[in-house]
Order: C-alpha cells, then structure tokens, then sequence
C-alpha cells in the first residue's frame, strides 16, 4: 500500500522520461507556466475553479489600476489555474470588467485531492464607478471613487 501510495505521488509531479519529453504534472520551474506564480493568463480552461474568496485592491495611482485577490482550489494539484479578464459597458453606463477563472489539468496520475491556491489577477485601469463579475456573479463589487 505504501509503495503505491508513492509511486502515486512521484507520477503526479514526476519530470520528463527522456530529455525529448516534454514535463508532466506540477513543477516549480517559472519556465512551464503561463507567468511566475503559475497562472494562466488569457485562457479559459475545461476544468472548475473553485471560489472560496475574493476581493478588489484599488492601487493608489492614475489611472486607477484594480487588482483581483483570490482564494481558491482547483480539483487536484496537476490543475493549472487559468483566468481571463475582460470589460465591457454595463446597460447602466458603468463599465464592467468580468474575470473568468478556470483551469487545465496537466497529463499522467495525480493524487484527487483539492489543491489550494491564493494568487492576484491584474485587471488592469479604470475608470471608476466600475463593477468587478467573477465567474457566474460569483463575486460582484462595485468600486466607487
């Protein structure tokens, strides 16, 4: 039991066979992803992203730049979490910026156990009053001036 539960482990997160083959499962190596903390950033993957928290930080500039604080898990620890972030001009004249969270899993064996994430999704400039969607309105916030 002990030996499976290793060989388990070691498949989720194993490297490549060959020097011609590509990395499979999670790494730490900056390289493989989309940006240093892992993300994904522009791509809506096919798999759910769980939404524990979230919540807006207003930086102190001009323009106005908004940035999406998250608290998450995605369905195993070979999941990578993917975002993608856009606006638009709500019917009441105020902007909206909707994120898009998702991930893609990776290919081989990895352990089904939720895997907890907590990153920061820039979203950009705005003009304010704007209103933050995450998900299906997941998370909605109006940031005023």
């Amino acid at each position: 039991m002990t030996v499976l539960g290793v060989l388990l482990l070691c498949a989720c997160g194993s490297g490549p066979a060959s020097p011609d083959e590509p990395a499979t499962g999670p790494t730490d190596d900056p390289t493989t992803h989309g940006s240093e903390d892992g993300l994904l950033a522009d791509t809506r993957g096919d798999d759910t992203f769980f939404l524990d928290t979230a919540s807006v930080h207003v930086a102190e500039s001009d323009p106005v730049q908004l940035f999406l604080e998250v608290s998450g898990h995605a369905p195993t620890p070979c999941h990578r979490v993917a975002y993608t972030v856009s606006t638009e001009s709500a019917d009441n004249g105020t902007d909206e910026i909707k994120v898009v969270l998702t991930t893609v899993a990776t290919d081989g064996m990895c352990a089904q156990v939720l895997q907890p994430h907590q990153f920061t999704v820039p979203l950009g400039t705005a003009d304010l009053p704007v209103t933050v969607r995450v998900g299906d309105d997941e998370f909605v916030k109006t940031i005023r001036s």
